[in-house]
């Protein structure tokens, strides 16, 4: 890693994304001192900033000028639309670096961004995002905008093919049958990830599936989320007949997702929009192979090339897609599987997402303001 002159960083948006405090601590690793700004439900201490809680909704405005004051940041850099970024330039905060993530899908989707949006692109933030078809969308609306294409990556030292003792263990500790063929819903709950349609789907295929077929969710939930989408996605598997065969995982660090991964057959992934999600990349590494939605964010991306691919306005397509990948011949899927990890590994480092990232903190933090 190059040697960088230290600086003050100011972060807003959920700890509880794990994209978010890998970016974090990547800025404490190069010696920068960071504060994260955030409510409660925002921060959960699994970065290793220094935190800020806010408290007031209503004009969070005063203690966002007391942190300009005090802490005097260099650059800011949002994960995503927090509702603190929209105080941004109000509270004096200077230079602000944007990471989209899923904030601007609209922008490759059907439904276009919301007018807070254009008007926070308007005061001239530098965006990052993580999908070409993104980058060409928000340079194309937002015209002469400060935008970077930077892919986080994945680490293949850590994220890689588990062990059959480690995938016992796993299932061990989550009580799931060591002989079950799991799919695993890996994103966070919430309507636009769509695990009722993916409990449909899975309840549709299930006479055609293995007969220990599974289906594992990740019970992690919006931090401003406040409806019971777990009790309410339960609900549902009892609707259709298949409570027994859904498992529950618990929300664990990012450190640890490679056990997840390690443990379970297939990953499935169903949103309505997406940017480039770094489960699929991870899922790669760690050779288990992907049943996905097939959508513009992922034109032209090895998710095309090695990834079952389904319509993604249609749940019944996903149903077939997964009859498909679990009848697929175990030769085939091992190559294909094969291929798509080594592609990962050689195109999607974390070490160059880590280093463009911390980059463009160096030339925002230079630039004239």
């Amino acid at each position: 890693m190059a040697d960088r002159p230290p600086m003050r960083v100011l972060m807003y948006g959920s700890e509880h994304a794990a994209p978010a405090t890998r970016v974090c601590d990547w800025a404490v690793d190069a010696g920068h001192e960071v504060v994260w700004a955030g409510y409660l439900g925002e921060i959960s201490g699994s970065s290793r900033a220094r935190h800020v809680q806010i408290q007031s909704w209503d004009n969070p405005v005063p203690e966002l000028a007391a942190i300009a004051a005090d802490f005097r940041p260099h650059v800011t850099h949002s994960h995503n639309f927090s509702f603190l970024t929209e105080f941004h330039h109000e509270a004096g905060l200077g230079p602000l670096i944007l990471s989209a993530f899923g904030g601007l899908n609209g922008l490759i989707g059907s439904v276009p961004p919301k007018p807070r949006i254009d008007d926070l692109m308007a005061t001239g933030p530098t965006v990052i995002v993580e999908s070409r078809p993104l980058f060409d969308a928000a340079t194309k609306r937002y015209d002469g905008i400060d935008c970077e294409l930077i892919c986080l990556g994945v680490n293949p030292v850590h994220y890689k093919p588990g062990t059959l003792a480690k995938r016992a263990a796993w299932r061990q500790a989550l009580q799931i049958p060591v002989d079950a063929i799991v799919f695993f819903s890996a994103r966070g709950i919430g309507d636009g990830y769509r695990q009722q349609e993916i409990l449909r789907a899975f309840a549709s295929a299930l006479p055609d599936l293995p007969a220990t077929a599974g289906l594992a969710m990740i019970r992690l939930t919006r931090s401003w989320d406040r409806s019971d989408r777990v009790r309410e996605l339960q609900q549902l598997a009892e609707e259709l007949g298949i409570s027994e065969r859904l498992y529950w995982i618990p929300e664990v660090r990012y450190e640890m997702m490679p056990g997840m991964y390690g443990m379970v057959d297939f990953v499935v992934n169903y949103p309505v929009a997406d940017a480039f999600p770094s489960t699929l990349l991870e899922a790669a590494a760690c050779g288990v192979p992907v049943v996905t939605a097939n959508l513009r964010a992922y034109a032209g991306s090895y998710i095309e090339q090695f990834c079952e691919l389904v319509d993604p306005d249609d749940w019944q397509a996903l149903a077939r897609g997964l009859v498909r990948s679990a009848r697929e011949p175990a030769e085939l899927q091992a190559r294909r599987v094969s291929d798509g990890r080594r592609h990962v590994i050689d195109n999607f480092s974390e070490t160059v997402g880590r280093e463009r990232t911390l980059a463009v903190y160096e030339r925002v933090a230079r630039a004239p303001h």
